[in-house]
């Protein structure tokens, strides 16, 4: 159940984030349709983005990360 509720946050802030980014376009792009615009809003209406509980506690679990984290392949090039 507690994964669910993570699964369930991050896909929250995955949706805030496309909400903020609709209201702007995108270098080169053209705003959000209406229809896309109402669906944002609505989801932003059903979540409780404004609990951020769960991700405190996914923090909590960790022991230790890097400083950053950037994935590489074996020739060094980022990915």
């Amino acid at each position: 159940m507690r994964t669910v509720a993570i699964a369930l946050a991050t896909i929250a802030s995955l949706s805030a984030t496309a909400l903020a980014s609709a209201q702007q376009p995108p270098r080169g792009g053209k705003p959000a349709t209406a229809a896309t615009a109402e669906a944002n809003a609505a989801v932003l209406k059903q979540l409780p983005f404004s609990d951020t509980s769960d991700f405190e506690d996914a923090q909590r679990g960790f022991i230790a990360r890097p400083d950053t984290l950037t994935i590489k392949d074996d020739k060094g090039g980022v990915v």
